[in-house]
């Protein structure tokens, strides 16, 4: 027979979660428990060495260390003003004999309730009554004890062969699980039973064929989980004290209901997530046994073993405590209550603080913000020197130091739903300064310019910094104290700051901070003298001066502005389109090129890094164009290039390649990151690359594993290029290539890939362990290459097919324009010098000539495909 299920839709509790356990000590805190508006946890840290048990008053704001960490402390439990606990001595895994021990909050005494022979543990407390698992050091047999007034005095609840474990007490009924004779409730299904203390009855409340786990109670009614075999997932399940049960959850392959608490009408579990790639984490929900509405309190919380959640309904409020794990691998205590007043404060303060020696009194200034609807009522100050200040009238306070030194102050502010804590490292700096500094970049290419800033504490008025190229700066100036340095050789960089003012100095060194590697590192700047737009609505228009800049022509047509700009600019050729009938117009009165701008080449001079291996290539190069929609305004490029390949880059490199359905990634020559400042981030590109031919022809298939791969600028997608064999340069032993980016300029890696896979297809580089765990040993096999560093290639471009379709006109010259150009006034129409177009005009302005146009085009794409698909099986080293 199925078991009755009550089961309703679930729905969102509306309701305030704030975390509890807002000091990062380097502890976790951990199995915290709730009655009324009182929270126990363990804390432990990272060894484990000692387990502290603490208390937090949710009404007070106060918290209190209950336990110190002369011995190790686990499992707290509480009810009213007393706490009971495990205390394993010295022992962090309690397998040598373990105490019962009762805490009490207002006198702040403690008493053994258990003898240490055996290992005494899980225990559970109503009233003035705690029950625990005893388990024998000489039999291996568990039971469940219930306490007297002494350790002499604590007897069995229901003495008998079987193990009994997990016990849960509320007035005079204890439920536990019975496991029979199995010690670890693996092999013989547990069940549930509860045993009355008054009566010395004890009654079976789960049946004997499914496996029964975890129970609780409140009142007379107990909750457990339960299946219907070892390994399947539990539901979880409510009665009464007569045997049979209610399931509260569905029967679902995929989901494991765990860990109940009741308290009131509420039934709290946790369960799992269902998420993709969240499986691990866990999700909380409650059901409400008055109307079996189930909602969810919590959702996708990971711990790194189970989330137990604990319940307690005091003053007509629920509240539900947890602990789950964070970014840093630490677990905390979150704290729900079943109300919403508006957001949680956020704790802030100020202080007065200018500079001093010891000792000074500082005045703190509570900065905290709060909605009005859920005010501050309690304020914890820690002032960094042992002394702490609590309030619950207001957030203002003054301490005086009596040492020198520098303090962090702390501010943790709460009411009765939310805390939280704010700290300020080195907030009081008494005596002489704490020298800190930062710097951007810390790694790039040489030439590498970098800018310093000062961060010391304690208001210095001096600073002297030491390069670690051999040179200083020494100062009182805001100039040496956030000084600009200029590396230029590679190394590795060791900085050091000395911060003075009139009660002493510090300093401050890192070791190996600054990394300037070899390389290229160029520059591209769009801001050319002779070169202005101007914008009519949103079309853009090209003024262009060509007493500034000679070097133009139209090509093929007036359709087409070439043009190269000053050196200087980091471009070698620049490319103007424009679809007007007419073509660009002229205008010798002010000797100007002016019109309506469709699209834009940009063609890089050629890079070439300095200090590449031989291997790599001495005289490799790299150049690229980038084909845009419209001219990039103010617009700067950085073009780092280095040998080798960074660390992470390499793992993306390889992951783009096994994604793309290649074998992997077999070496990266060099890496070359192009950096965009107000560019835009599409476009159309194609790059222009060379690297020794020994290294191509060392490889298994030569030129037919040279691909670029690209990442993105957010790190987030890849693809490998689609990328071609140009010619051999015997001189310099270099092969040169090209590639396509139909999604423009990034980071680009020359890589050898193996086998065949697919070209440009978008890569996701939030990638699975196992991909990572490929990539990472093929970084470990030796694929960062030989790590020298940037600087940015070319070989000789071949002229770029990237252009747009132009239409072909004869070139005019006009004595005035006939659009009006801010600040160019407008002239007359303007006056052909030719209207002979011979068969060029005729091709483009009859019906006939687009025919031929087309055709032609369409043959030209034709053959330029078979010749570089002959090119590509062509191996000269072969």
């Amino acid at each position: 027979m199925l078991p009755l299920c009550f089961i309703v839709s679930s729905a969102t509790a509306s309701g305030t979660e704030t975390l509890i356990t807002t000091y990062n000590n380097g502890f976790d805190h951990t199995l915290p428990r709730i009655f009324n508006d009182q929270i126990v946890w363990q804390d432990e840290d990272p060894s484990p060495n000692f387990g502290i048990i603490y208390l937090y008053n949710i009404t007070s704001g106060v918290e209190t260390q209950v336990t110190d960490n002369s011995s190790f402390a686990i499992h707290p439990a509480i009810f009213g003003d007393l706490i009971s606990y495990t205390d394993c001595g010295s022992d962090p895994s309690c397998s040598s004999g373990s105490t019962i021990y009762l805490y009490n909050i207002i006198s702040g005494t403690r008493i053994p309730l258990s003898s240490s022979v055996d290992t005494n543990d899980n225990s559970a407390i109503y009233d003035n009554q705690i029950v625990w698992q005893n388990t024998s050091n000489i039999t291996g047999v568990s039971q469940i004890y219930i306490n007297g007034t002494s350790p002499a005095l604590a007897t069995p609840v229901n003495a008998s062969g079987n193990n009994q474990e997990y016990p849960a007490i509320y007035n005079n009924l204890v439920t536990y699980m019975d496991c029979g004779s199995d010690p670890f409730c693996s092999s013989i299904p547990p069940t549930i039973y509860v045993y009355n203390i008054a009566s010395g009855t004890r009654t079976q409340i789960s049946p004997r064929s499914s496996w029964n786990a975890n129970p609780a109670i409140y009142n007379n009614q107990i909750v457990w989980q339960e299946t219907s075999s070892s390994g399947n997932p539990y539901q979880i399940f409510i009665n009464g004290t007569v045997p049979g049960g209610i399931c509260l959850t569905p029967n679902e392959p995929s989901i494991n209901y765990q860990f109940p608490s009741i308290s009131g009408k509420w039934v709290v579990w946790s369960q799992t997530n269902e998420t993709p790639g969240y499986t691990l984490n866990s999700d909380i929900f409650v059901n409400d046994t008055s109307s079996n509405q189930t909602s969810q309190i919590a959702l996708s919380r990971y711990t790194a073993g189970n989330l137990v959640p604990s319940i307690s309904f005091f003053q007509s409020l629920y509240r539900i405590v947890w602990d789950e794990q964070d970014a840093s691998g630490f677990d905390n205590v979150y704290l729900y209550t079943n109300t919403s007043n508006g957001s949680c404060p956020v704790a802030g303060f100020t202080n007065d603080f200018v500079g001093g020696s010891a000792p000074i009194n500082v005045n703190f200034t509570d900065a905290s913000m709060y909605s009005p609807l859920n005010p501050i009522t309690h304020w914890f100050w820690d002032f960094g020197d042992g002394t702490n200040s609590s309030t619950l009238d207001e957030g203002h306070t003054s301490h005086e130091y009596n040492a020198n030194g520098a303090y962090d102050v702390s501010l943790t502010v709460s009411n009765p739903y939310c805390r939280n804590t704010t700290t300020i490292t080195s907030s009081v700096v008494v005596g002489q300064p704490v020298a800190g500094f930062t710097a951007s970049p810390i790694n790039g290419v040489a030439p590498l310019i970098v800018v310093f800033n000062d961060t010391s504490l304690g208001n210095p008025n001096q600073w002297n910094w030491s390069w670690g190229d051999g040179t200083w700066t020494n100062g009182t100036t805001f100039s040496e104290q956030n000084p600009v340095h200029l590396y230029n050789s590679p190394s590795n960089y060791t900085v050091s700051l000395t911060a003075t003012n009139i009660y002493g100095s510090n300093t401050l060194t890192k070791p190996n901070y600054i990394t300037v590697i070899a390389g290229a590192n160029a520059h591209e700047n769009t801001t050319i003298n002779g070169v202005t737009i101007q914008y009519i609505g949103n079309q853009q228009y090209l003024i262009y001066n060509y007493t500034t800049l000679p070097n133009w022509t139209f090509y093929p047509n007036s359709s087409v502005l070439n043009f190269e700009p000053p050196s200087i600019s980091g471009f070698r050729n620049i490319s103007i389109y424009t679809t007007e009938p007419g073509g660009f117009l002229k205008f010798p009165v002010n000797t100007t090129i002016a019109g309506p701008i469709s699209g834009v080449q940009l063609q890089t001079e050629d890079i070439t890094p300095i200090g590449f291996s031989a291997s790599t290539g001495t005289y490799c190069s790299l150049n690229y164009s980038v084909y845009l929609s419209s001219y990039p305004v103010n617009a700067l490029l950085n073009t780092q290039m280095w040998e080798g390949v960074l660390r992470s880059d390499a793992i993306n490199f390889s992951t783009i390649a096994i994604g793309s359905h290649y074998e992997g990634t077999n070496g990266t020559a060099y890496t070359t990151k192009i950096i965009k400042t107000n560019f835009p981030t599409g476009g159309t590109a194609k790059l222009y690359f060379s690297v020794n031919a020994t290294l191509v022809g060392s490889k298994p298939h030569g030129i037919n594993e040279v691909f670029i791969e690209r990442i993105d600028d957010s790190g987030t997608y890849g693809q490998v290029l689609g990328t071609y064999f140009l010619y051999y340069n015997s001189t310099n032993n270099l092969d040169y290539f090209e590639a396509d980016s139909p999604n423009g300029l990034s980071t680009f890696g020359l890589s050898f890939l193996e086998g065949s896979g697919n070209l440009f297809q978008i890569i996701t580089l939030a990638v699975s362990n196992e991909v990572q765990s490929q990539e990472q040993r093929k970084v470990a096999n030796g694929l960062t290459g030989t790590g020298n560093s940037p600087e940015t290639y070319a070989p000789t471009a071949v002229q770029t097919s990237v252009v747009p379709h132009a239409t072909t006109a004869a070139m005019q010259t006009v004595a005035n324009p006939s659009i009006t150009f801010n600040p160019i006034p407008a002239p007359p129409a303007p006056t052909a010098l030719s209207t002979d177009v011979g068969i060029i005009g005729w091709l483009a302005e009859t019906f006939g000539g687009h025919i031929y146009l087309i055709a032609a085009a369409v043959i030209a794409v034709v053959s330029l495909i078979y010749v570089r698909r002959r090119r590509r099986r062509f191996d000269p080293l072969g």
